[in-house]
Protein backbone atom coordinates (compact mmCIF):
# COMPACT_ATOMS: atom_id res chain seq x y z
CA UNK A 1 0.00 0.00 0.00
CA UNK A 2 1.13 3.59 -0.85
CA UNK A 3 -0.53 7.23 -0.30
CA UNK A 4 -1.34 9.04 -3.05
CA UNK A 5 -3.17 11.82 -4.09
CA UNK A 6 -6.31 11.18 -6.15
CA UNK A 7 -7.98 13.92 -8.23
CA UNK A 8 -11.26 13.62 -6.93
CA UNK A 9 -10.36 12.51 -3.30
CA UNK A 10 -7.60 13.90 -2.20
CA UNK A 11 -4.78 11.94 -0.64
CA UNK A 12 -5.87 8.76 -0.27
CA UNK A 13 -4.93 4.54 -0.41
CA UNK A 14 -3.41 2.82 -3.10
CA UNK A 15 -2.36 -0.88 -3.65
CA UNK A 16 0.69 -0.84 -5.76
CA UNK A 17 0.03 -4.83 -6.09
CA UNK A 18 -3.15 -6.78 -7.74
CA UNK A 19 -4.80 -8.15 -4.88
CA UNK A 20 -7.34 -11.21 -4.78
CA UNK A 21 -10.91 -11.14 -2.86
CA UNK A 22 -10.43 -12.04 0.50
CA UNK A 23 -6.82 -10.99 0.81
CA UNK A 24 -5.75 -9.14 4.21
CA UNK A 25 -4.69 -5.36 3.13
CA UNK A 26 -3.45 -4.22 6.28
CA UNK A 27 -3.09 -5.16 10.16
CA UNK A 28 -2.93 -2.76 13.06
CA UNK A 29 -1.31 -3.72 16.44
CA UNK A 30 -4.49 -3.35 19.27
CA UNK A 31 -1.92 -1.45 21.31
CA UNK A 32 -1.57 1.38 18.54
CA UNK A 33 -5.19 2.25 18.89
CA UNK A 34 -5.66 5.75 20.19
CA UNK A 35 -8.18 6.52 23.04
CA UNK A 36 -8.69 9.42 25.47
CA UNK A 37 -6.20 8.75 28.15
CA UNK A 38 -7.23 9.86 31.84
CA UNK A 39 -4.32 10.36 33.28
CA UNK A 40 -3.95 13.35 30.62
CA UNK A 41 -7.68 14.42 31.55
CA UNK A 42 -6.88 14.08 35.48
CA UNK A 43 -5.09 17.93 34.69
CA UNK A 44 -7.93 19.56 33.48
CA UNK A 45 -10.25 21.16 35.47
CA UNK A 46 -13.38 20.54 33.17
CA UNK A 47 -13.05 17.24 32.53
CA UNK A 48 -16.59 16.47 33.45
CA UNK A 49 -17.71 18.70 30.66
CA UNK A 50 -16.15 17.57 28.15
CA UNK A 51 -17.59 14.82 25.36
CA UNK A 52 -15.94 12.06 23.97
CA UNK A 53 -14.29 13.77 21.30
CA UNK A 54 -13.39 16.30 23.50
CA UNK A 55 -11.24 14.07 25.89
CA UNK A 56 -9.91 12.61 22.66
CA UNK A 57 -9.04 15.88 21.51
CA UNK A 58 -7.67 16.50 24.94
CA UNK A 59 -5.31 13.37 24.53
CA UNK A 60 -4.30 14.10 20.65
CA UNK A 61 -2.75 17.20 22.28
CA UNK A 62 -0.75 15.39 24.61
CA UNK A 63 0.54 13.00 22.35
CA UNK A 64 1.21 15.46 20.09
CA UNK A 65 3.43 17.71 22.00
CA UNK A 66 5.02 14.11 23.27
CA UNK A 67 5.99 13.32 19.45
CA UNK A 68 4.00 10.78 19.13
CA UNK A 69 5.12 9.73 15.61
CA UNK A 70 1.85 9.07 14.11
CA UNK A 71 -0.17 11.94 15.67
CA UNK A 72 2.85 14.50 15.15
CA UNK A 73 4.39 13.17 12.11
CA UNK A 74 1.63 11.47 9.63
CA UNK A 75 -1.69 13.67 10.46
CA UNK A 76 -2.14 16.33 8.56
CA UNK A 77 -0.70 19.68 9.80
CA UNK A 78 -3.81 21.76 9.18
CA UNK A 79 -7.35 21.41 8.45
CA UNK A 80 -10.65 23.11 7.06
CA UNK A 81 -14.18 23.02 8.19
CA UNK A 82 -16.75 25.01 9.15
CA UNK A 83 -14.72 25.76 12.67
CA UNK A 84 -11.56 27.07 9.92
CA UNK A 85 -14.27 30.02 8.55
CA UNK A 86 -14.01 33.56 9.96
CA UNK A 87 -16.59 35.00 11.60
CA UNK A 88 -16.66 37.73 8.66
CA UNK A 89 -16.90 34.96 6.09
CA UNK A 90 -19.57 32.71 8.28
CA UNK A 91 -22.01 36.19 8.39
CA UNK A 92 -22.06 36.29 4.40
CA UNK A 93 -22.69 34.35 1.43
CA UNK A 94 -22.90 31.96 0.65
CA UNK A 95 -23.48 30.67 4.22
CA UNK A 96 -26.16 33.08 5.01
CA UNK A 97 -28.53 31.57 2.57
CA UNK A 98 -28.44 28.21 4.34
CA UNK A 99 -31.67 26.83 4.96
CA UNK A 100 -32.34 27.70 8.71
CA UNK A 101 -31.84 23.83 9.91
CA UNK A 102 -28.54 23.92 8.69
CA UNK A 103 -27.26 27.11 9.36
CA UNK A 104 -28.33 26.22 12.79
CA UNK A 105 -26.66 22.85 13.13
CA UNK A 106 -23.45 24.53 11.75
CA UNK A 107 -23.44 27.34 14.41
CA UNK A 108 -23.80 25.03 17.31
CA UNK A 109 -20.78 22.80 15.64
CA UNK A 110 -18.98 26.34 15.80
CA UNK A 111 -20.22 27.23 19.07
CA UNK A 112 -18.90 23.64 20.56
CA UNK A 113 -15.79 24.14 19.17
CA UNK A 114 -14.68 27.62 19.94
CA UNK A 115 -16.64 26.88 23.59
CA UNK A 116 -13.93 24.28 24.31
CA UNK A 117 -11.03 25.98 22.95
CA UNK A 118 -11.63 28.84 24.98
CA UNK A 119 -11.38 26.13 27.77
CA UNK A 120 -8.26 24.73 26.60
CA UNK A 121 -7.32 27.84 26.38
CA UNK A 122 -4.44 28.12 28.83
CA UNK A 123 -2.74 24.91 28.12
CA UNK A 124 -3.38 25.15 24.48
CA UNK A 125 -3.35 27.74 21.82
CA UNK A 126 -7.04 27.85 20.24
CA UNK A 127 -5.88 26.88 17.02
CA UNK A 128 -3.90 23.81 18.16
CA UNK A 129 -7.10 22.49 20.14
CA UNK A 130 -9.42 23.36 17.24
CA UNK A 131 -6.94 21.12 14.84
CA UNK A 132 -6.86 18.14 17.75
CA UNK A 133 -10.81 18.77 17.80
CA UNK A 134 -11.35 18.55 13.84
CA UNK A 135 -8.44 15.15 13.69
CA UNK A 136 -10.90 13.70 16.60
CA UNK A 137 -13.86 14.64 14.38
CA UNK A 138 -12.93 13.52 10.73
CA UNK A 139 -10.66 10.30 12.01
CA UNK A 140 -12.24 8.70 15.00
CA UNK A 141 -14.55 5.70 15.00
CA UNK A 142 -16.43 4.34 17.07
CA UNK A 143 -15.66 0.88 18.23
CA UNK A 144 -17.46 -1.53 19.82
CA UNK A 145 -14.81 -4.14 19.78
CA UNK A 146 -13.79 -1.86 22.57
CA UNK A 147 -16.48 -1.28 24.86
CA UNK A 148 -16.89 -1.10 28.66
CA UNK A 149 -18.55 -3.50 30.72
CA UNK A 150 -21.47 -0.86 31.39
CA UNK A 151 -21.78 -0.60 27.43
CA UNK A 152 -20.26 2.12 26.80
CA UNK A 153 -18.27 2.34 23.35
CA UNK A 154 -15.14 4.62 23.06
CA UNK A 155 -14.29 6.56 20.25
CA UNK A 156 -10.69 5.67 19.50
CA UNK A 157 -8.22 6.74 16.23
CA UNK A 158 -6.39 3.51 14.56
CA UNK A 159 -3.34 4.52 12.90
CA UNK A 160 -3.22 3.56 9.37
CA UNK A 161 -6.92 3.10 9.29
CA UNK A 162 -7.58 6.67 9.25
CA UNK A 163 -5.71 7.29 5.60
CA UNK A 164 -8.71 5.23 3.91
CA UNK A 165 -10.80 7.72 2.13
CA UNK A 166 -14.70 6.87 2.07
CA UNK A 167 -17.10 4.92 -0.19
CA UNK A 168 -20.03 3.10 0.21
CA UNK A 169 -20.22 -0.13 -0.38
CA UNK A 170 -16.19 0.28 0.00
CA UNK A 171 -15.40 -3.45 -0.55
CA UNK A 172 -13.63 -4.19 2.53
CA UNK A 173 -14.21 -5.07 6.27
CA UNK A 174 -12.60 -4.47 9.39
CA UNK A 175 -12.35 -6.90 12.25
CA UNK A 176 -10.42 -7.49 15.75
CA UNK A 177 -8.56 -10.64 15.34
CA UNK A 178 -7.79 -13.09 18.18
CA UNK A 179 -4.03 -12.02 18.34
CA UNK A 180 -5.36 -8.19 19.06
CA UNK A 181 -5.48 -6.84 15.86
CA UNK A 182 -7.20 -4.58 13.29
CA UNK A 183 -7.77 -6.14 10.19
CA UNK A 184 -8.79 -4.38 6.87
CA UNK A 185 -9.73 -7.29 4.14
CA UNK A 186 -10.85 -7.29 0.78
CA UNK A 187 -14.13 -8.32 -0.07
CA UNK A 188 -13.12 -7.91 -4.23
CA UNK A 189 -10.18 -7.75 -6.25
CA UNK A 190 -8.03 -4.72 -6.82
CA UNK A 191 -5.50 -3.98 -9.59
CA UNK A 192 -2.49 -2.17 -9.27
CA UNK A 193 -3.00 1.61 -8.61
CA UNK A 194 -6.69 1.40 -7.92
CA UNK A 195 -7.59 3.14 -4.73
CA UNK A 196 -8.68 1.38 -1.60
CA UNK A 197 -11.82 2.81 0.10
CA UNK A 198 -13.44 2.31 3.89
CA UNK A 199 -17.06 2.95 4.30
CA UNK A 200 -17.60 5.50 7.07
CA UNK A 201 -20.96 4.24 6.97
CA UNK A 202 -23.19 3.02 4.51
CA UNK A 203 -26.31 4.68 5.92
CA UNK A 204 -24.80 8.34 6.12
CA UNK A 205 -26.63 11.59 4.24
CA UNK A 206 -24.35 14.37 2.92
CA UNK A 207 -25.37 16.37 6.50
CA UNK A 208 -24.30 14.13 8.01
CA UNK A 209 -20.58 13.19 5.97
CA UNK A 210 -20.07 17.06 6.15
CA UNK A 211 -21.02 17.61 9.85
CA UNK A 212 -18.68 14.53 10.90
CA UNK A 213 -16.21 14.39 8.23
CA UNK A 214 -15.45 18.03 6.27
CA UNK A 215 -17.06 16.13 2.89
CA UNK A 216 -20.03 15.16 1.17
CA UNK A 217 -20.82 13.13 -1.60
CA UNK A 218 -22.22 13.50 -5.15
CA UNK A 219 -25.30 11.55 -5.59
CA UNK A 220 -25.26 10.17 -2.57
CA UNK A 221 -27.77 7.30 -2.24
CA UNK A 222 -28.87 8.36 1.32
CA UNK A 223 -30.75 11.61 0.12
CA UNK A 224 -32.23 13.52 2.98
CA UNK A 225 -33.84 16.77 4.23
CA UNK A 226 -33.67 18.02 7.62
CA UNK A 227 -36.39 20.70 8.81
CA UNK A 228 -36.08 22.30 12.78
CA UNK A 229 -39.63 22.04 15.19
CA UNK A 230 -39.83 26.12 14.56
CA UNK A 231 -40.08 25.19 10.87
CA UNK A 232 -42.78 22.67 11.34
CA UNK A 233 -44.63 25.44 13.70
CA UNK A 234 -44.21 27.98 10.97
CA UNK A 235 -45.76 25.44 8.13
CA UNK A 236 -48.56 25.12 10.43
CA UNK A 237 -48.83 28.52 10.81
CA UNK A 238 -48.72 28.66 7.02
CA UNK A 239 -51.29 25.91 6.28
CA UNK A 240 -53.37 26.75 9.22
CA UNK A 241 -53.34 30.15 10.71
CA UNK A 242 -56.32 29.85 12.20
CA UNK A 243 -54.82 27.15 14.41
CA UNK A 244 -51.59 27.83 14.99
CA UNK A 245 -51.43 31.56 15.37
CA UNK A 246 -48.52 33.50 16.07
CA UNK A 247 -49.07 33.61 19.78
CA UNK A 248 -49.86 30.06 19.49
CA UNK A 249 -46.50 29.34 17.69
CA UNK A 250 -44.58 31.62 19.77
CA UNK A 251 -45.92 29.33 23.32
CA UNK A 252 -45.01 26.39 22.19
CA UNK A 253 -41.59 27.55 21.24
CA UNK A 254 -40.80 28.31 24.50
CA UNK A 255 -42.63 25.15 26.03
CA UNK A 256 -40.32 23.50 28.41
CA UNK A 257 -41.58 20.35 27.41
CA UNK A 258 -40.17 21.10 24.16
CA UNK A 259 -36.84 22.18 24.52
CA UNK A 260 -35.07 19.29 23.01
CA UNK A 261 -36.42 20.75 19.52
CA UNK A 262 -35.31 23.92 20.37
CA UNK A 263 -32.21 24.42 21.60
CA UNK A 264 -28.76 25.16 19.67
CA UNK A 265 -26.85 21.90 19.89
CA UNK A 266 -25.91 19.63 17.35
CA UNK A 267 -28.09 16.86 19.84
CA UNK A 268 -31.31 18.69 18.83
CA UNK A 269 -33.62 16.50 17.43
CA UNK A 270 -34.69 17.65 14.09
CA UNK A 271 -37.08 16.33 11.63
CA UNK A 272 -36.40 14.13 8.43
CA UNK A 273 -37.55 13.12 5.10
CA UNK A 274 -36.02 10.05 2.53
CA UNK A 275 -36.56 12.96 -0.45
CA UNK A 276 -35.87 10.03 -3.05
CA UNK A 277 -39.44 8.40 -1.85
CA UNK A 278 -40.90 11.17 -0.35
CA UNK A 279 -41.77 9.75 2.57
CA UNK A 280 -40.91 10.85 6.11
CA UNK A 281 -38.46 9.34 8.90
CA UNK A 282 -40.32 8.11 11.93
CA UNK A 283 -38.71 11.69 13.44
CA UNK A 284 -40.98 13.84 11.00
CA UNK A 285 -44.00 11.49 10.97
CA UNK A 286 -43.77 11.84 15.26
CA UNK A 287 -43.31 15.71 14.09
CA UNK A 288 -46.74 15.60 12.60
CA UNK A 289 -48.53 13.58 14.48
CA UNK A 290 -47.50 15.84 17.69
CA UNK A 291 -48.92 18.72 15.49
CA UNK A 292 -51.83 16.57 14.97
CA UNK A 293 -52.37 16.24 19.35
CA UNK A 294 -51.43 19.95 19.90
CA UNK A 295 -54.35 21.17 17.08
CA UNK A 296 -56.63 18.99 19.23
CA UNK A 297 -55.50 20.18 22.62
CA UNK A 298 -56.03 23.33 21.87
CA UNK A 299 -59.78 22.55 21.39
CA UNK A 300 -59.71 22.36 17.20
CA UNK A 301 -61.58 19.04 15.40
CA UNK A 302 -59.64 16.64 14.10
CA UNK A 303 -58.13 17.34 10.62
CA UNK A 304 -57.19 14.64 8.75
CA UNK A 305 -55.30 16.59 5.70
CA UNK A 306 -53.27 18.67 8.56
CA UNK A 307 -50.62 16.77 8.05
CA UNK A 308 -50.15 16.24 4.52
CA UNK A 309 -50.84 20.13 3.98
CA UNK A 310 -48.01 20.87 6.83
CA UNK A 311 -45.33 18.02 4.87
CA UNK A 312 -46.16 19.54 1.16
CA UNK A 313 -45.69 23.33 2.86
CA UNK A 314 -42.36 22.69 4.36
CA UNK A 315 -41.51 20.24 0.93
CA UNK A 316 -42.28 23.78 -1.46
CA UNK A 317 -40.65 26.20 1.25
CA UNK A 318 -37.91 24.10 1.27
CA UNK A 319 -37.25 24.30 -2.61
CA UNK A 320 -37.75 27.83 -2.48
CA UNK A 321 -34.77 28.27 0.37
CA UNK A 322 -32.72 25.90 -2.36
CA UNK A 323 -33.59 27.87 -5.28
CA UNK A 324 -32.78 30.82 -3.87
CA UNK A 325 -29.43 29.46 -2.16
CA UNK A 326 -28.48 28.43 -5.40
CA UNK A 327 -29.11 31.81 -7.27
CA UNK A 328 -26.73 33.72 -4.81
CA UNK A 329 -24.01 30.86 -5.06
CA UNK A 330 -23.93 31.29 -8.70
CA UNK A 331 -23.92 34.99 -8.28
CA UNK A 332 -21.10 34.74 -6.26
CA UNK A 333 -19.28 32.56 -8.21
CA UNK A 334 -19.74 35.33 -11.46
CA UNK A 335 -18.44 37.94 -9.31
CA UNK A 336 -15.25 36.68 -8.48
Amino acid sequence: LDLKIFPSTGRGVQTLVDRPENEHLLKVPLNETVTYSKSFLDKSTLVEQFSEEQKLAVTLLHLKNNQHPYISSVLPKKFFGVWSISQEEWAGQPFSQLPRCYRETLQASRNMAFDFSSSMIDEYPMEETLWALSMVRSRSIAVPELADFDGHVPLALIPGLDLFNHQFDSGTVLELTQDQHWKLTSRKTYAAGDQIFLSYGDDKDNWKLLLTYGFAVPNNPNQVAFWTWEDLLDAASTVRPGMFSERVRRSLLLHPQLQLYVSLSEERATFSLDTKTKVPRESLRNGLTMLSSLATQLGFPHDDLLERDVLNCLIEKRKEELRKSLEVFENKIQDT
